[in-house]
């Protein structure tokens, strides 16, 4: 990429490689099996830490994490601030393209396994339920309005807009911390659970 990328970075195909292939939906969360071979396709194995970033606000590195996590997988984190604060603080950059990942080698070497899934996502029944009032959430569209365009469909009803945007300082793309994230969820902050 010519703006470059943090050195030593490996790029995470979120839209192919760790979606599932053939569902009715695009960019649907994949299987074990294909995460497992997304995840091991770059050199990741059961015993790494895996940072993640993206040069948005997050939301891209988040739904990666999330995938991650939901899969048991713990050593995990999104780098605060992306590339954007990476760049801007003067930290190495390098410009080209992406090194391929080394194979595995030593007592890690081998396949990645998924860990137990975890029941972090909800689906159409549940947000349904939501919805209807039958087992309420709170529902949060977390979408950037300008990214969406025109021709998108009207959001889930009930739903409360807290864009990805809205959740980083606009000068260091840091997330916001303390009394200024709380102000960010305050409409839904008290929920029971919160469906995004």
């Amino acid at each position: 990429e010519q703006r470059g990328h943090v050195p030593g970075a490996r790029f995470a195909d979120l839209i192919d490689a760790f979606s599932a292939a053939d569902a009715d939906v695009p960019f649907t969360r994949p299987g074990a099996e294909r995460f497992e071979a997304a995840a091991g396709q770059l050199g990741v194995t059961n015993t790494s830490t895996v940072v993640i970033y993206d040069d948005s606000v997050g939301e891209w590195s988040a739904r990666l994490w999330w995938i991650f996590r939901s899969f048991g997988f713990d050593s995990v984190a999104v780098l605060d601030g992306g590339f954007t604060k990476w760049r801007d603080e003067g930290r190495p950059v390098r410009v080209g393209a992406l090194r391929a990942p080394a194979a595995p080698s030593g007592p890690d070497a081998g396949a990645f396994l998924a860990g137990e899934e975890r029941a972090l996502w909800a689906d159409h029944d549940r947000v349904t339920r939501a919805v209807s009032g039958e087992e309420p959430a709170s529902l949060v569209f977390a979408a950037s309005w300008a990214a969406l365009g025109d021709d998108h469909p009207p959001i889930v009803p009930g739903s409360t807009p807290i864009t990805a945007d809205s959740l980083v300082d606009p000068e260091t793309n840091a997330y916001l911390r303390g009394a200024e994230l709380e102000r960010a969820f305050a409409a839904v902050i008290g929920a029971d659970e919160i469906v995004t």
